[in-house]
């Protein structure tokens, strides 16, 4: 069910303890497939509680697969959050456990930065609470703080490496114009950039690398290997040519019985460089690897 241009998605298909206290004032209209949605906002987030993503399963719908909610009249109130599911929470010391919750309980929470116009797309991120299929609920979750943002994601990183390279990458989120992804190189004998090809984003397609050395003026598109490409020239190099490189390594791991993703090793590494990007961010020094 598409419901609002939002950005987090919290469902508590199963279950909850302390639900969240929220104290907006400003309310907020949206259309869902459904109808229409009274939330609220406090400036920097909006919020839609209380959504039903699937028919209550009681009755007859109990045991079987979900059911599309009903359409509803008029302005369904979504400033409070659902029912948890039902559950068994701890009554006090030494007062055993009691039951609580109800099996009516299929809803979800939507967040979303303020100032989203209708129609717009955002990062959808759909976040399923924890506690073991048995406990909790989405309402014990407030992810307000990660909505709430006042320009683009930007992730520059610059630095030497080897005997004197520079390097720099940048990366940009929540704009759909100008350079979006961008790997440069200059050392004293060359240059080398990768780029995007058919979308502005690095993700979901075969990149282009161009480069230059020596006395050349100008930055030419180099040949990727064929060792690097696993599938028929022709392909498209969009989200497709992603989709068909990861399965024809699939398909060789298995055919070979070897694994070809990279080691535990490499995920180490990976994760030093990342925390290095945020000591470098929150510290505003340079970072040594």
């Amino acid at each position: 069910m598409r419901l609002l241009p939002g950005i987090i998605i919290v469902i508590y298909s199963a279950l909850s303890l302390n639900a969240q206290n929220v104290s907006n004032s400003v309310t907020e209209f949206v259309l869902t497939e459904r109808g229409f949605l009274r939330g609220q906002t406090d400036g920097q987030v909006d919020t839609f509680f209380g959504i039903p993503y699937a028919a209550p399963p009681v009755g007859d719908l109990r045991w079987k697969a979900p059911v599309a909610p009903p359409r509803w009249s008029g302005i369904r109130d979504a400033t409070a959050m659902g029912n948890q599911c039902t559950q068994l929470q701890n009554a006090g010391k030494g007062g055993g456990q009691i039951v609580v919750g109800s099996e009516d309980c299929l809803y979800l929470n939507v967040y979303r930065p303020v100032g989203a116009r209708p129609r717009q797309l955002l990062p959808v991120l759909v976040f399923v609470h924890g506690g073991l299929n048995h406990r909790d609920s989405g309402n014990d979750y407030d992810p307000s703080e990660m909505v709430a943002k006042t320009v683009p994601d930007q992730l520059v990183v610059n630095g030497i490496v080897g005997d004197g390279a520079v390097v720099s990458f940048q990366i940009r989120g929540g704009m759909s114009r100008g350079t979006e992804f961008l790997f440069e190189i200059h050392g004293e004998r060359g240059d080398l950039t990768l780029t995007a090809t058919t979308r502005a984003s690095m993700q979901r397609q075969e990149l282009t690398v161009r480069g230059a050395q020596g006395a050349a003026t100008e930055l030419a598109e180099l040949t990727v290997p064929s060792k690097y490409r696993w599938v028929p020239q022709g392909l498209p190099g969009d989200s497709r040519y992603n989709v068909a490189q990861l399965y024809a390594r699939l398909a060789e791991s298995i055919r070979d019985a070897a694994p070809v993703y990279p080691s535990f090793a490499a995920a180490v590494t990976r994760h030093r460089l990342l925390d290095a990007i945020v000591r470098a961010s929150e510290t505003g020094q340079k970072q040594v690897l």
